[in-house]
């Protein structure tokens, strides 16, 4: 069983832990629906020891990697970061990664679960390439701090993914732009030995530990896949939601071509869904049956503290992904499969669903709507169909609204349908 850097020391602070695939993890320090409230509302402090970090090294490092892993790693300057995936040929996810670059390396963070499948498949790939994938001199632990209040605590705004050297009272440290929940989040890599004091230090300035259960709970509702969970060898890239991770532009990587020609079909014949659970929490992996044929199956059940229910992710056939759709499981729970949202309970202002026509004809996809950010139509008529200005470029279109919600709305569809009533986007009785 592995312990984190920070095990004793969150141990001796009222940390309950549990062992999550191999790795004990803090599961709550005493009241994890607070710790809930701290991701959505402030900041919340997580031991990332779940994810680990290798060095590629060498005069290669970057043509090898942009040939192995599916997002555009050539792109990056020093400073720059990218999340990314590592396909099989078939196009079925080994792992995730992201992907850090520096003046002499390219740094990169994996979950600790995946790290030797990750490895073996890449050194059995490096020929004449000089490469090579090392752990680092200093062990390295990683440690997270998850909402609006993140940013705040490093002192300095960094774009996505974009990282630096700064320090934390004095305890050096790297601080990425990354989040666990599809957040506004940093991920700070800091001397194993110096975690503790990291911890202790970032607690002073107002961060609230956190644990797995709330954390969990969290990423469900938001629709963040887990390697080894909710993506793995049988998952095809394109079932799970991780857009950002692929590129459509850079050229060829392993399972490119799998891909390539499943946008172009458009569609996939299941995917990644969220669901409400009704009755009793089942355990991940049981069957999801309609009229008594198989559609599906849950691969993440948590505790959704802002609906006040069970909820789940899982792979649900395409036939079956009109939200409101009952399912279920094979214990006779109830399910109903809904796009990710941020909001359980349901929004006072947003509808949104899946009714968008062919999603390889709409070639912009919605990801996140902030608070604040404007939205601009993309097509005529009612409903309207909206996306977000940043990613309806060449648009002249005026935006029509902006978010009123202090929160991300997060749709696995490539655009989102909003109804308008009245000059407002309306919640249907």
């Amino acid at each position: 069983m592995l312990e984190t850097a920070l095990h004793a020391h969150l141990a001796a602070r009222g940390a309950t832990h549990a062992d999550d695939r191999g790795v004990l993890l803090p599961r709550q320090f005493g009241d994890a629906a607070g710790e809930y409230r701290a991701l959505r509302e402030g900041a919340a402090l997580v031991d990332l020891g779940f994810r680990t970090v290798l060095h590629a090294r060498g005069a290669d490092r970057v043509t090898f990697l942009q040939g192995m892993l599916s997002n555009d790693v050539a792109a990056l300057r020093p400073g720059d970061g990218c999340p990314a995936l590592l396909l099989t040929i078939q196009g079925r996810v080994v792992a995730d990664a992201r992907v850090a670059a520096t003046d002499d390396a390219l740094l990169l963070d994996v979950d600790v679960r995946a790290r030797e499948a990750f490895v073996e498949a890449l050194e059995r790939l490096i020929v004449a390439d000089d490469v090579e994938l090392v752990t680092p001199e200093t062990r390295v632990a990683l440690v997270g701090v998850e909402g609006p209040d993140a940013e705040r605590l490093v002192g300095r705004p960094l774009a996505p993914y974009a990282h630096a050297e700064t320090d934390v009272t004095g305890i050096a440290v790297r601080a990425v732009r990354a989040s666990e929940v599809h957040g506004s989040g940093v991920v700070f890599h800091v001397a194993a030995e110096r975690a503790p004091a990291l911890w202790d230090a970032l607690v002073a300035r107002g961060a609230r530990p956190c644990g797995m259960d709330a954390l969990e709970g969290r990423r469900v509702e938001v629709g963040v896949p887990r390697v080894g969970l909710d993506m793995d060898l049988g998952t095809l890239a394109l079932e799970v939601p991780v857009d950002e991770a692929l590129s459509a532009t850079k050229g060829c990587y392993l399972g490119q071509e799998v891909v390539a020609r499943g946008t172009a079909r458009g569609h996939v014949n299941r995917k990644l869904t969220g669901l409400l659970i009704d009755g009793p929490v089942p355990p991940g992996g049981v069957p999801l049956v309609r009229e008594g044929k198989e559609a599906g199956r849950l691969t993440t059940v948590a505790w959704a503290f802002g609906a006040g229910a069970p909820a789940a992710l899982g792979f649900v056939r395409r036939e079956h992904w009109e939200p409101g759709t009952e399912l279920r499981v094979e214990h006779g729970h109830a399910a109903s499969p809904r796009c990710h949202s941020p909001r359980l309970p349901r929004p006072a202002a947003f509808w949104y669903g899946t009714a968008h026509g062919d999603a390889a004809r709409q070639a912009v996809p919605l990801r996140h709507l902030r608070h604040g950010g404007p939205l601009q139509q993309a097509g005529r008529g009612r409903p309207h169909v909206l996306r977000s200005r940043d990613e309806a470029e060449g648009s002249e279109a005026a935006s029509v609204l902006r978010l009123t919600a202090a929160e991300t709305l997060v749709e696995n569809a490539r655009v989102v349908t909003l109804t308008l009533v009245g000059g407002r986007v309306a919640w249907p009785a």
